[in-house]
């Protein structure tokens, strides 16, 4: 059970990088959160699970993160924004049900499932969220 949620974490983070943030949520804040940020606290703790283990006060943190996560979704329209904000979500639901384990047996196993999970393409920037068409003039 271990090795597939650490596979699934690791694989998870790699698609996270593989995602472009939508830009148009960039300085945007929902519930209090700036989403920037909250994007990358998630991915941050995630990573951090994947290298080591969260103490109790970083464990709080990703589950009161994922509450949050919720009332982010919630708030989001655009449709790529959505899918980007829910594989955060899941992310960092993941990432706090990953079971603690000594730290050596951690190391070893998250170096096997990092072998182990597939390569992703590099991210690609989307056309912004917001943008508007611009007028083209003759000169």
């Amino acid at each position: 059970m271990f090795e597939e949620k650490v596979t699934a974490l690791s694989q998870m983070t790699a698609e996270h990088m593989a995602m472009p943030f939508p830009p148009g949520l960039r300085g945007l804040d929902i519930a209090g959160h700036d989403l920037v940020m909250l994007d990358a606290d998630a991915y941050g703790h995630a990573v951090r699970v994947l290298d080591d283990s969260l103490d109790e006060q970083r464990h709080a943190s990703l589950t009161r993160m994922t509450a949050v996560l919720e009332k982010v979704l919630a708030a989001i329209e655009d449709e790529y924004a959505t899918t980007y904000y829910t594989h955060v979500r899941d992310l960092a639901a993941l990432a706090v049900e990953a079971p603690a384990v000594s730290r050596v047996e951690r190391k070893a196993k998250v170096a096997t499932a990092a072998r182990t999970a597939p390569t992703v393409p590099p991210r690609t920037n989307p056309a912004p969220v917001s943008a508007a068409p611009r007028a083209v003039t003759a000169a």
